[in-house]
């Protein structure tokens, strides 16, 4: 049964030459505060849905991306199940068979 969702749309998350093109400290700011938020919660039995357009650009991450979204996915406590649905973001729409970002 589930008690609770935690729903989550248009992260956004960036690609960067560095931290501040990435706004990588922002991220990782808010991310912590997701962290803490379930901490302070007892979660058992509770999803979590992540709609779409978690990357910003398509087709392209970079290594400030790639670990803003381990972050991000470090913040949910590991006995919550975690959907993720593909947004327009995540995929390169012209070039459907291509891998997208989530796979």
């Amino acid at each position: 049964m589930v008690n609770s969702v935690y729903h989550f749309a248009d992260i956004h998350i960036r690609c960067g030459d560095d931290k501040t093109c990435s706004r990588y400290n922002e991220y990782l700011s808010i991310f912590e505060e997701l962290r803490q938020f379930f901490s302070e919660r007892d979660t058992t039995g509770c999803i979590a849905v992540i709609a779409g357009d978690v990357f910003h650009m398509k087709g392209r991450a970079d290594v400030f991306a790639i670990t803003m979204l381990n972050c991000f996915i470090g913040c949910f406590p590991k006995t919550m199940c975690i959907y993720i649905l593909r947004g327009n973001h995540d995929v390169v729409q012209q070039r459907p068979n291509d891998p997208d970002l989530l796979e």
